[in-house]
């Protein structure tokens, strides 16, 4: 098993500048993650463009998922006043949880053989 992770500062989303991380597994690209410098701004642009996708599955946190893409954030959450006070780092995954479950399942089967070659 490879993997891999980029980082990417100064990142441009929607206009907003961030941090873009980019995690890979076996040489495919598993999942992009973008944290936002400014939730609240991002927030109403990220709404602006994804308003029919993203759906509330609980108090903060949005997510839609189809076929293998699922894209999950918080930044409605970070944006607004208890996000805040409670120092909320804003974000948005994109995740192929085709490249998730099979990374999952190798972890499983030979997660062990790693740890115990460290020892």
């Amino acid at each position: 098993m490879r993997q891999r992770r980029a980082s990417i500062e100064r990142y441009r989303h929607l206009g907003i500048p961030g941090e873009l991380s980019l995690e890979f597994f076996n040489n495919r690209l598993m999942q992009a993650n973008f944290e936002p410098e400014a939730a609240a701004p991002y927030n109403d642009r990220l709404l602006d463009s994804e308003k029919a996708r993203l759906k509330r599955t609980r108090v903060g946190k949005a997510e839609w998922n189809d076929g293998t893409l699922r894209i999950a954030t918080n930044v409605e959450y970070a944006a607004s006043e208890v996000g805040r006070s409670a120092h909320a780092t804003p974000y948005v995954v994109w995740e192929d949880v085709r490249l998730a479950q099979q990374r999952r399942e190798w972890e499983e089967a030979f997660g062990s053989i790693a740890v115990r070659a460290r020892e």
